[in-house]
């Protein structure tokens, strides 16, 4: 079971950046101003609810991870969506990814390596 948990475990990295995407895409639908007209808004729209959902199934998975490998092991790899977001982003939504961004997301990269060998 050793690769597949891992590959859960990244794959919940993976739902997890994608959920961030949702929710930037559905809350650029909003314009309300008052509380109410805000939560209406943000229950009734159907890219916000499906990033919702979504963020339910990772859930799961990520439970399911858990009962699997070390708290200690697993949760290193959530960061690769701290690299996956930006990197989205940058195609997704025209945003810049600066030198330190990708400098930042190296380094967090080499992190979640160290941990997942620690832990072979």
């Amino acid at each position: 079971m050793g690769n597949y948990i891992y590959g859960l475990a990244v794959l919940t990295a993976v739902l997890l950046a994608l959920g961030q995407l949702l929710f930037k895409f559905g809350s650029s639908e909003i314009s309300e101003t008052t509380a109410l007209g805000f939560i209406t808004s943000v229950i009734t729209n159907p890219v916000l609810v499906c990033a919702v959902g979504l963020y339910g199934v990772t859930i799961l998975l990520w439970i399911y991870v858990l009962n699997k490998i070390p708290l200690s092991v697993a949760y290193p790899i959530t960061g690769l969506a701290y690299i996956i977001v930006p990197v989205l982003s940058y195609y997704l939504l025209d945003e810049k990814l600066s030198p330190m961004l990708m400098i930042g997301s190296f380094f967090i990269l080499v992190g979640i390596s160290l941990v997942a060998r620690s832990s072979l």
